[in-house]
């Protein structure tokens, strides 16, 4: 979460926002981005229910200091395009052989859903869906009444999205494939995602009993 919205803010910073420095954006500390419920409760229940990472935290951008539309698609690519070179970070033991497809440690599940966490918070985040970055780096280019409309509907497009994504399986099968194969590019087994995963839930639902 920090370095997903730390990475919108400094490159806010670079493009004309100075007002990400005095909100404390430019720094690591969780509690700049977090919000009790969409930051915390909301994230941790979709990756319970339905495995989705969606986004947890918001910085806010005075888009209109921003000096291009250059920059306002820059600022939202940065946030997934940081998801993705976390992916890559983590999963350098899996890219040298130091953690192979048969390591059947904690350590090696629990990097595992972290890598997948990721590559998921990558893809997702990609979709053009308002108020996602994906759609928020075509916003510049589009026109205005699309925006302003975009901006009417977006806070109802997350709920929406993640109920189509956990009852339709004709949306969310192609984007786990997605998932999956950028996961798997990363040399690291589903098996190990998936024995990960299973222990999360089990914990969790554990330390509420």
């Amino acid at each position: 979460l920090c370095f997903h919205e730390f990475s919108h803010a400094l490159v806010a910073y670079y493009g004309g926002d100075h007002t990400v420095k005095d909100k404390g954006y430019l720094t690591f500390n969780p509690l700049k981005y977090a919000h009790p419920f969409f930051s915390l409760l909301l994230p941790v229940l979709f990756l319970l229910m339905g495995r989705v990472a969606l986004p947890g935290g918001a910085v806010y951008i005075r888009t209109d200091l921003l000096r291009s539309r250059f920059w306002r698609s820059a600022t939202s690519l940065a946030g997934p395009l940081s998801n993705a070179l976390l992916a890559i970070l983590l999963a350098i033991p899996f890219l040298t052989g130091y953690i192979d497809p048969f390591d059947r440690s904690e350590f090696a599940y629990s990097l595992a859903v972290l890598v997948n966490v990721q590559v998921m918070a990558f893809v997702i985040n990609m979709l053009p869906i308002p108020p996602l970055d994906g759609y928020g780096w075509l916003a510049p280019w589009l026109p205005k009444k699309v925006e302003e409309f975009a901006k009417k509907i977006a806070p109802f497009t997350i709920v929406i999205f993640f109920l189509a994504f956990v009852n339709y399986p004709a949306l969310s099968k192609p984007l786990l494939k997605v998932i999956n194969e950028g996961t798997k590019a990363l040399e690291v087994d589903l098996f190990q995602v998936q024995v990960g995963w299973s222990a999360f839930q089990r914990a969790f639902w554990s330390l509420l009993r």
